[in-house]
């Protein structure tokens, strides 16, 4: 009924779906990696930063 152009249509549609879930799966992922990268810089900086201030209480 619509020819052979709609079904190509669709196919690439599909496709472009296909990458774009595993594309969103592998930026959550790297999203969800970065923030823990950087809640544990945060942590160890807040940490050096407490030991730095303890120091001269130790002295």
């Amino acid at each position: 009924m619509f020819g052979y152009g709609f079904l190509e249509l669709i196919a690439a549609f599909v496709i472009a779906l296909l990458i774009f879930a595993v594309l969103w799966k592998v930026l959550k992922f790297a999203i969800r990696t970065a923030i823990f990268i950087a809640l544990l810089l945060l942590g160890l900086y807040i940490a050096l930063y407490i030991i730095e201030l303890q120091i001269p209480l130790l002295t």
